[in-house]
């Protein structure tokens, strides 16, 4: 598995991979049109000059995604043909360091319902219910210096 920093050609499969995963998970038609509407290529790429996007690859093929702007990871979606294989860890590891690098002392995670069981397991922990679109649950991880 490799991690690396997303090049503009990714976008398109990074799209494909979100609109897979939000096909997958049961939230409701509201929300998925929601978050379609958010990471069109176009988003993507607007996103790209904002935040820290990386992908993770596993056999030569970019299989997740995640975003990092200022204290907050994101776009966090992992190929379903590909979850549980540690490319999700992988990519909240490189998301993590990135931050810790930039000096940020806590970072936050947005989670749909579906994936908080993924955050708990990897150390975050419930900060507080969010009243939002999309927002179901907000997780936060303190470094230990």
């Amino acid at each position: 598995m490799k991690i690396r920093k997303a090049m503009k050609k990714d976008f398109e499969r990074c799209n494909e991979i979100i609109y897979s995963a939000i096909d997958k998970v049961k939230i409701s038609r509201k929300m998925k049109g929601f978050l379609r509407g958010r990471y069109t290529l176009e988003g993507i790429s607007n996103l790209s000059g904002k935040c820290h996007i990386i992908v993770g690859e596993k056999y030569g093929k970019v299989q997740g995604s995640g975003k990092l702007c200022g204290s907050e990871i994101g776009m966090m979606y992992i190929n379903p043909q590909h979850q549980r294989k540690g490319i999700g860890r992988g990519i909240m590891k490189r998301l993590e360091n990135f931050a810790r690098r930039k000096g940020i002392k806590k970072i936050y995670v947005h989670a749909l319902r579906p994936a908080t069981g993924f955050y708990k397991k990897i150390g975050y922990t419930k900060v507080a219910n969010k009243k939002t679109a999309w927002i179901i649950a907000g997780w936060r991880r303190g470094y230990d210096e």
